[in-house]
């Protein structure tokens, strides 16, 4: 029975009765990799530093970029107007800067592997105070 089994797997899936039977968690086959999933949050927060605010989201573990886009500005509907994407390498320290006192801005981001681009995460805002 334990042959026929060994057979089946190593016949008609895609790993070794060997891997499945080291104890070590299978693993997707690179191949098999998808785009990134999003970010599920973002916040923007006040920065300790005069005329800043942070930029803060969720680390993804597929990706291995971001692209963030900032808005000062809003449309005749309400929507952003963002600028340009800017591309940054982790999700960790990323700090915006000049910010006007009393602007609103808004931010969103999205991760970036080899296999595609995320969709763009929630919208976080905030009035920015800047201290003199």
């Amino acid at each position: 029975m334990m042959r026929r089994v060994a057979s089946y797997i190593n016949n008609f899936t895609d790993m070794s009765s060997v891997q499945l039977s080291s104890g070590f968690q299978p693993v997707a086959d690179r191949r098999s990799l998808q785009a990134p999933r999003s970010s599920s949050w973002t916040r923007i927060v006040d920065s300790n530093r005069p005329g800043e605010i942070l930029l803060q989201f969720e680390a993804i573990k597929e990706a291995h970029e971001y692209e963030i886009v900032i808005a000062s500005e809003l449309d005749e509907n309400g929507q952003p107007l963002w600028l340009e994407p800017r591309t940054i390498p982790r999700a960790l320290g990323n700090y915006y800067s000049p910010v006007v006192d009393g602007v609103t801005y808004y931010f969103r981001v999205r991760s970036r592997n080899k296999r595609g681009v995320s969709h763009w995460s929630p919208v976080a805002s905030l009035r920015a105070r800047v201290n003199s």
